[in-house]
């Protein structure tokens, strides 16, 4: 069976429609969103409801936290993040929402143990796992695969167990600003991919004209792991 991971979403509804005809594509039978539905671009709801048609399994990111109140949201950031007031949001999405954690458990029909985290294993919600770290601590952790969001950096690092995975961002990639990705983990061979989506740009900056600059200055192609550390919060 291969099941897709995908997060950070961000409000880009037309990333967001790439990457589940590519999950389609790649014949994937379970869907996973590791969080951050909602921030920065506007179409937060619809990607919701998009996701919930899928059939995909939510947990919640950080973003959420903050709609729900959860964590508080940083002044300084309110124009960039973007995140509806609670009270705006519709009864049916804060109940969806407030069923959400940031991390899950699960077993693939191979055997193979999975952790699924928004942030990292030490702090699902806000921590911060990015490729070029130094492994510190996983030998502890008694996985097989950890598949992680948050950072919008996509990553795998085989060389030890668990196996690493930065699954990267759906809406609003930080490494390659026009490809969306996504992970795929295929348990009859037991590997992991990670699937590159080329994105519509000039269509997404037309259509999300309004949002802030430096959101849509992240579309802008570039390569590297770690320069755009903190530019923009998360």
């Amino acid at each position: 069976m291969k099941t897709a991971f995908l997060s950070d979403v961000h409000g880009n509804w037309l990333a967001l429609q790439a990457v589940m005809a590519e999950i389609a594509a790649q014949g994937c039978e379970r869907v996973y969103c590791l969080g951050d539905v909602f921030g920065y671009l506007p179409d937060g709801e619809k990607c919701l409801e998009s996701l919930g048609r899928l059939g995909a399994e939510l947990l919640l990111g950080n973003h959420e936290a903050m709609l729900l109140g959860v964590l508080s949201v940083d002044p300084a950031r309110g124009a960039v993040y973007r995140l509806p007031g609670r009270e705006a949001l519709p009864a049916a999405v804060r109940r969806t929402l407030g069923g959400c954690r940031p991390w899950r458990e699960c077993v693939s029909p191979a055997g193979k143990r999975l952790l699924l985290v928004h942030g990292s294993p030490w702090d699902p919600l806000q921590g911060y796992v990015y490729p070029d770290q130094e492994p510190v601590g996983w030998e502890e952790l008694d996985y097989d695969y950890v598949f992680m969001g948050h950072t919008h950096h996509a990553f795998v690092n085989r060389q030890r167990r668990p196996c690493q995975v930065g699954v990267g961002s759906c809406g609003l990639p930080r490494d390659i600003g026009d490809q969306a990705c996504f992970a795929v983990y295929d348990d009859r061979i037991d590997r992991v991919d990670l699937v590159r989506v080329p994105l519509d740009v000039a269509t997404i900056r037309a259509t999300y004209a309004d949002v802030h600059p430096s959101v849509l200055a992240c579309f802008a192609r570039r390569r590297g792991n770690t320069e755009q550390k903190g530019k923009i919060g998360h």
